[in-house]
Protein backbone atom coordinates (compact mmCIF):
# COMPACT_ATOMS: atom_id res chain seq x y z
CA UNK A 1 0.00 0.00 0.00
CA UNK A 2 1.39 3.39 -1.01
CA UNK A 3 1.97 6.33 1.31
CA UNK A 4 -1.10 8.15 0.04
CA UNK A 5 -3.31 5.04 0.09
CA UNK A 6 -2.42 4.49 3.73
CA UNK A 7 -3.17 8.12 4.60
CA UNK A 8 -6.51 8.19 2.75
CA UNK A 9 -7.62 4.91 4.28
CA UNK A 10 -6.90 6.27 7.75
CA UNK A 11 -8.78 9.51 7.05
CA UNK A 12 -11.83 7.69 5.61
CA UNK A 13 -11.92 5.44 8.65
CA UNK A 14 -11.67 8.43 10.96
CA UNK A 15 -14.54 10.46 9.58
CA UNK A 16 -16.84 7.65 8.44
CA UNK A 17 -20.25 8.24 10.03
CA UNK A 18 -18.91 11.20 12.03
CA UNK A 19 -20.23 14.07 9.92
CA UNK A 20 -19.72 16.84 12.53
CA UNK A 21 -15.99 16.02 12.61
CA UNK A 22 -15.53 15.92 8.85
CA UNK A 23 -14.13 19.47 8.38
CA UNK A 24 -11.65 18.75 11.17
CA UNK A 25 -10.63 15.49 9.49
CA UNK A 26 -10.05 17.26 6.17
CA UNK A 27 -7.93 19.87 7.91
CA UNK A 28 -5.90 17.13 9.60
CA UNK A 29 -5.52 15.34 6.25
CA UNK A 30 -4.16 18.50 4.67
CA UNK A 31 -1.82 19.03 7.61
CA UNK A 32 -0.44 15.49 7.33
CA UNK A 33 0.46 16.07 3.67
CA UNK A 34 1.99 19.46 4.44
CA UNK A 35 3.98 17.99 7.33
CA UNK A 36 5.44 15.32 5.04
CA UNK A 37 6.51 18.02 2.58
CA UNK A 38 8.09 19.97 5.44
CA UNK A 39 10.03 16.90 6.57
CA UNK A 40 11.40 16.44 3.07
CA UNK A 41 12.19 20.15 2.89
CA UNK A 42 13.99 20.19 6.23
CA UNK A 43 16.21 17.35 5.06
CA UNK A 44 16.98 19.14 1.78
CA UNK A 45 15.26 16.21 0.13
CA UNK A 46 12.51 17.89 -1.87
CA UNK A 47 13.27 18.22 -5.58
CA UNK A 48 11.00 20.86 -7.07
CA UNK A 49 12.91 21.62 -10.26
CA UNK A 50 15.70 19.87 -12.08
CA UNK A 51 16.11 20.62 -15.75
CA UNK A 52 18.10 17.44 -16.38
CA UNK A 53 16.31 14.92 -14.19
CA UNK A 54 12.83 16.39 -13.78
CA UNK A 55 11.07 17.80 -10.76
CA UNK A 56 7.63 17.55 -9.19
CA UNK A 57 5.67 17.80 -12.46
CA UNK A 58 7.96 16.07 -14.95
CA UNK A 59 8.40 12.35 -14.32
CA UNK A 60 12.15 12.41 -14.82
CA UNK A 61 14.85 12.98 -17.40
CA UNK A 62 14.00 12.79 -21.09
CA UNK A 63 16.10 9.63 -21.32
CA UNK A 64 14.24 7.95 -18.48
CA UNK A 65 10.94 8.76 -20.21
CA UNK A 66 12.04 7.25 -23.54
CA UNK A 67 9.48 4.43 -23.30
CA UNK A 68 6.73 6.84 -22.17
CA UNK A 69 6.98 9.52 -24.86
CA UNK A 70 7.41 9.60 -28.63
CA UNK A 71 10.40 11.84 -29.31
CA UNK A 72 8.90 13.04 -32.61
CA UNK A 73 5.24 13.70 -31.81
CA UNK A 74 5.68 14.51 -28.11
CA UNK A 75 2.76 12.17 -27.39
CA UNK A 76 2.67 9.55 -24.68
CA UNK A 77 3.08 5.84 -25.24
CA UNK A 78 1.87 2.91 -23.18
CA UNK A 79 2.42 -0.80 -23.19
CA UNK A 80 0.05 -2.75 -25.41
CA UNK A 81 -0.81 -5.00 -22.46
CA UNK A 82 -2.87 -2.19 -20.91
CA UNK A 83 -5.44 -2.36 -23.70
CA UNK A 84 -7.64 -4.78 -21.78
CA UNK A 85 -10.88 -4.01 -19.96
CA UNK A 86 -9.25 -4.34 -16.53
CA UNK A 87 -6.32 -1.97 -17.19
CA UNK A 88 -7.78 0.83 -19.29
CA UNK A 89 -7.09 3.72 -16.92
CA UNK A 90 -3.54 4.08 -18.28
CA UNK A 91 -4.40 4.34 -22.01
CA UNK A 92 -7.51 6.43 -21.22
CA UNK A 93 -5.70 9.28 -19.51
CA UNK A 94 -2.66 9.08 -21.74
CA UNK A 95 -5.12 9.51 -24.63
CA UNK A 96 -6.39 12.63 -22.86
CA UNK A 97 -2.82 13.93 -22.74
CA UNK A 98 -2.42 13.06 -26.42
CA UNK A 99 -5.27 15.35 -27.48
CA UNK A 100 -4.28 17.81 -30.24
CA UNK A 101 -1.82 20.34 -28.81
CA UNK A 102 -2.21 18.61 -25.40
CA UNK A 103 -5.12 20.97 -24.76
CA UNK A 104 -8.85 20.88 -24.07
CA UNK A 105 -11.53 23.46 -23.23
CA UNK A 106 -14.24 23.51 -20.57
CA UNK A 107 -17.86 24.61 -20.93
CA UNK A 108 -17.48 27.68 -18.75
CA UNK A 109 -18.27 31.35 -19.34
CA UNK A 110 -15.85 32.60 -20.47
CA UNK A 111 -14.46 29.39 -21.97
CA UNK A 112 -11.59 27.96 -19.94
CA UNK A 113 -8.66 26.35 -21.74
CA UNK A 114 -6.48 23.71 -20.09
CA UNK A 115 -2.97 23.10 -21.39
CA UNK A 116 -1.70 19.76 -20.12
CA UNK A 117 1.86 20.09 -18.83
CA UNK A 118 2.49 16.88 -16.88
CA UNK A 119 1.41 13.27 -16.54
CA UNK A 120 1.78 10.90 -13.59
CA UNK A 121 3.49 13.80 -11.86
CA UNK A 122 5.52 12.93 -8.72
CA UNK A 123 4.33 15.90 -6.67
CA UNK A 124 6.22 14.74 -3.58
CA UNK A 125 9.48 13.96 -5.36
CA UNK A 126 12.50 13.56 -3.12
CA UNK A 127 16.14 13.37 -4.08
CA UNK A 128 16.63 10.05 -2.38
CA UNK A 129 14.81 7.30 -0.51
CA UNK A 130 11.59 5.39 -1.07
CA UNK A 131 9.47 8.56 -1.20
CA UNK A 132 11.06 9.66 -4.48
CA UNK A 133 7.73 8.83 -6.16
CA UNK A 134 5.42 8.82 -3.12
CA UNK A 135 2.49 10.29 -5.05
CA UNK A 136 1.61 10.38 -8.73
CA UNK A 137 -1.00 12.79 -10.12
CA UNK A 138 -2.48 11.47 -13.38
CA UNK A 139 -2.45 14.82 -15.20
CA UNK A 140 -1.41 18.39 -14.41
CA UNK A 141 -2.73 21.29 -16.44
CA UNK A 142 -2.29 25.04 -16.63
CA UNK A 143 -5.56 26.87 -17.20
CA UNK A 144 -6.11 30.10 -19.07
CA UNK A 145 -6.90 31.80 -15.75
CA UNK A 146 -3.53 30.76 -14.21
CA UNK A 147 -4.62 27.77 -12.16
CA UNK A 148 -2.26 24.83 -11.85
CA UNK A 149 -4.91 22.13 -12.14
CA UNK A 150 -4.26 18.73 -10.55
CA UNK A 151 -6.38 16.17 -12.41
CA UNK A 152 -6.96 12.79 -10.80
CA UNK A 153 -8.52 10.30 -13.20
CA UNK A 154 -10.68 7.29 -12.36
CA UNK A 155 -12.47 4.69 -14.49
CA UNK A 156 -13.67 2.06 -11.96
CA UNK A 157 -16.44 3.39 -9.69
CA UNK A 158 -16.86 0.41 -7.36
CA UNK A 159 -13.30 -0.30 -6.19
CA UNK A 160 -12.28 1.05 -2.80
CA UNK A 161 -9.22 2.91 -4.08
CA UNK A 162 -10.91 4.23 -7.25
CA UNK A 163 -14.36 5.26 -6.01
CA UNK A 164 -15.62 8.84 -5.96
CA UNK A 165 -14.72 9.44 -2.30
CA UNK A 166 -11.18 8.17 -2.70
CA UNK A 167 -10.81 10.22 -5.90
CA UNK A 168 -11.91 13.43 -4.17
CA UNK A 169 -9.43 12.97 -1.34
CA UNK A 170 -6.62 11.97 -3.67
CA UNK A 171 -7.10 14.96 -5.97
CA UNK A 172 -7.27 17.26 -2.92
CA UNK A 173 -3.93 15.87 -1.71
CA UNK A 174 -2.31 16.78 -5.02
CA UNK A 175 -3.78 20.27 -4.86
CA UNK A 176 -2.30 20.65 -1.36
CA UNK A 177 1.16 19.79 -2.71
CA UNK A 178 0.97 22.47 -5.40
CA UNK A 179 -0.43 25.00 -2.93
CA UNK A 180 2.57 24.35 -0.69
CA UNK A 181 5.05 24.94 -3.51
CA UNK A 182 3.37 28.22 -4.46
CA UNK A 183 3.06 29.47 -0.88
CA UNK A 184 6.60 28.72 0.29
CA UNK A 185 8.95 31.54 -0.61
CA UNK A 186 11.86 29.10 -1.00
CA UNK A 187 9.98 27.03 -3.57
CA UNK A 188 7.79 29.44 -5.53
CA UNK A 189 10.47 30.38 -8.06
CA UNK A 190 11.61 26.77 -8.49
CA UNK A 191 8.06 25.56 -9.05
CA UNK A 192 7.48 28.28 -11.65
CA UNK A 193 10.65 27.10 -13.41
CA UNK A 194 9.25 23.57 -13.40
CA UNK A 195 5.97 24.77 -14.93
CA UNK A 196 7.93 26.77 -17.48
CA UNK A 197 10.03 23.74 -18.37
CA UNK A 198 6.90 21.69 -18.95
CA UNK A 199 5.44 24.39 -21.18
CA UNK A 200 8.65 24.55 -23.21
CA UNK A 201 8.59 20.80 -23.69
CA UNK A 202 4.93 20.18 -24.51
CA UNK A 203 3.79 23.65 -25.68
CA UNK A 204 6.87 25.18 -27.34
CA UNK A 205 4.85 27.84 -29.18
CA UNK A 206 2.62 28.85 -26.28
CA UNK A 207 2.72 32.16 -24.49
CA UNK A 208 4.19 32.28 -21.01
CA UNK A 209 2.36 32.80 -17.74
CA UNK A 210 2.29 35.27 -14.88
CA UNK A 211 4.19 33.64 -12.02
CA UNK A 212 2.56 35.87 -9.40
CA UNK A 213 -0.96 34.83 -10.42
CA UNK A 214 -0.54 31.07 -10.23
CA UNK A 215 -2.95 29.32 -7.88
CA UNK A 216 -3.62 25.68 -7.03
CA UNK A 217 -6.80 23.82 -8.00
CA UNK A 218 -7.87 20.18 -8.18
CA UNK A 219 -10.45 18.08 -9.97
CA UNK A 220 -11.72 14.52 -10.33
CA UNK A 221 -11.98 13.40 -13.95
CA UNK A 222 -13.72 10.31 -15.31
CA UNK A 223 -15.72 9.09 -18.30
CA UNK A 224 -19.45 9.76 -18.15
CA UNK A 225 -20.39 6.16 -17.32
CA UNK A 226 -18.17 6.23 -14.21
CA UNK A 227 -20.22 9.04 -12.68
CA UNK A 228 -23.52 7.59 -13.95
CA UNK A 229 -22.92 4.47 -11.85
CA UNK A 230 -23.51 6.56 -8.72
CA UNK A 231 -27.01 7.58 -9.80
CA UNK A 232 -28.15 4.55 -11.79
CA UNK A 233 -25.84 1.60 -11.01
CA UNK A 234 -25.77 -1.22 -13.54
CA UNK A 235 -27.24 -4.51 -12.37
CA UNK A 236 -24.75 -7.32 -12.97
CA UNK A 237 -25.86 -9.85 -10.34
CA UNK A 238 -28.87 -10.84 -8.29
CA UNK A 239 -31.59 -8.46 -7.11
CA UNK A 240 -30.16 -8.64 -3.61
CA UNK A 241 -26.67 -7.79 -4.83
CA UNK A 242 -28.08 -4.88 -6.82
CA UNK A 243 -29.94 -3.52 -3.78
CA UNK A 244 -26.72 -3.70 -1.78
CA UNK A 245 -24.89 -1.86 -4.56
CA UNK A 246 -27.54 0.88 -4.56
CA UNK A 247 -27.11 1.31 -0.79
CA UNK A 248 -23.35 1.43 -1.24
CA UNK A 249 -23.35 4.15 -3.90
CA UNK A 250 -25.96 6.17 -1.98
CA UNK A 251 -23.64 6.10 1.02
CA UNK A 252 -20.68 7.11 -1.12
CA UNK A 253 -22.59 10.01 -2.67
CA UNK A 254 -23.61 11.20 0.80
CA UNK A 255 -20.00 11.07 1.91
CA UNK A 256 -18.86 12.86 -1.26
CA UNK A 257 -21.35 15.69 -0.61
CA UNK A 258 -20.02 16.09 2.92
CA UNK A 259 -16.44 16.13 1.67
CA UNK A 260 -17.21 18.81 -0.92
CA UNK A 261 -18.84 20.90 1.81
CA UNK A 262 -15.72 20.44 3.96
CA UNK A 263 -13.52 21.54 1.05
CA UNK A 264 -15.44 24.83 0.97
CA UNK A 265 -14.79 25.39 4.67
CA UNK A 266 -11.11 24.61 4.30
CA UNK A 267 -8.60 27.29 3.39
CA UNK A 268 -6.77 25.35 0.76
CA UNK A 269 -6.55 24.65 -2.95
CA UNK A 270 -9.65 25.43 -5.00
CA UNK A 271 -12.09 22.69 -5.94
CA UNK A 272 -12.52 23.10 -9.71
CA UNK A 273 -15.34 20.57 -10.12
CA UNK A 274 -15.89 17.17 -11.70
CA UNK A 275 -14.62 16.72 -15.25
CA UNK A 276 -17.09 14.54 -17.19
CA UNK A 277 -15.27 13.14 -20.21
CA UNK A 278 -17.11 12.05 -23.32
CA UNK A 279 -15.28 8.97 -24.63
CA UNK A 280 -16.40 5.77 -22.86
CA UNK A 281 -13.74 3.69 -21.19
CA UNK A 282 -13.73 0.64 -23.45
CA UNK A 283 -11.24 -1.03 -25.76
CA UNK A 284 -13.32 0.16 -28.72
CA UNK A 285 -12.70 3.83 -27.80
CA UNK A 286 -9.04 3.79 -28.78
CA UNK A 287 -6.91 3.97 -31.86
CA UNK A 288 -3.36 2.71 -31.52
CA UNK A 289 -0.90 5.00 -33.25
CA UNK A 290 2.83 4.48 -33.72
CA UNK A 291 4.18 1.21 -32.38
CA UNK A 292 7.62 0.21 -31.11
CA UNK A 293 9.21 -2.71 -29.30
CA UNK A 294 11.69 -2.15 -26.48
CA UNK A 295 13.21 -5.10 -24.64
CA UNK A 296 10.46 -7.41 -25.91
CA UNK A 297 7.73 -5.02 -24.70
CA UNK A 298 5.39 -3.48 -27.26
CA UNK A 299 4.48 0.20 -26.85
CA UNK A 300 1.75 2.05 -28.73
CA UNK A 301 0.58 5.65 -28.92
CA UNK A 302 -3.04 5.77 -27.68
CA UNK A 303 -5.67 8.14 -29.08
CA UNK A 304 -9.45 8.39 -28.85
CA UNK A 305 -11.36 7.42 -31.98
CA UNK A 306 -14.15 9.93 -31.40
CA UNK A 307 -13.59 13.57 -32.31
CA UNK A 308 -13.94 16.23 -31.21
CA UNK A 309 -13.12 15.40 -27.60
CA UNK A 310 -15.80 16.78 -25.29
CA UNK A 311 -15.63 17.41 -21.57
CA UNK A 312 -18.13 19.04 -19.22
CA UNK A 313 -17.66 20.60 -15.81
CA UNK A 314 -19.95 19.93 -12.83
CA UNK A 315 -19.14 21.79 -9.64
CA UNK A 316 -21.31 19.73 -7.27
CA UNK A 317 -23.20 16.44 -6.94
CA UNK A 318 -26.55 17.93 -8.01
CA UNK A 319 -25.08 19.35 -11.22
CA UNK A 320 -23.22 16.10 -11.81
CA UNK A 321 -26.51 14.19 -11.61
CA UNK A 322 -28.14 16.52 -14.10
CA UNK A 323 -25.32 16.25 -16.61
CA UNK A 324 -24.72 12.49 -16.54
CA UNK A 325 -28.28 11.20 -16.00
CA UNK A 326 -30.91 13.78 -16.90
CA UNK A 327 -29.10 14.88 -20.08
CA UNK A 328 -28.34 11.32 -21.13
CA UNK A 329 -25.93 11.20 -24.06
CA UNK A 330 -25.53 14.95 -24.42
CA UNK A 331 -21.74 14.80 -24.18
Amino acid sequence: MSYLQTLIKAVRSEFKNTTPQLPTAITAFKQAITDKLKVLSAGNNLRIYDDQNGGVVRRGSKKSRSTKEDNITGNLLCQEKYFTDCKLEVPYFRSVFNLPAHTFSLNTTPKLTVRLIGYESPLMRSNRGKLSRAVSCDLVGLTSDSQVLCIEGKVKPHNEDTDIVYGLLESFAYGVCVEYFLAEENYHASFCKEVGGCLSEFHPNACGFNEDKLTSAFTLAAPREYFAEYFNPTQTGSERAHRNLIKKVESQLSEAKQILAAFKENEGPAWAGFLIMGPPCSVESFNAGSRRTVKEKTYVEPHFKSEPFKVELAVDICTLNQKVVNKGNSI
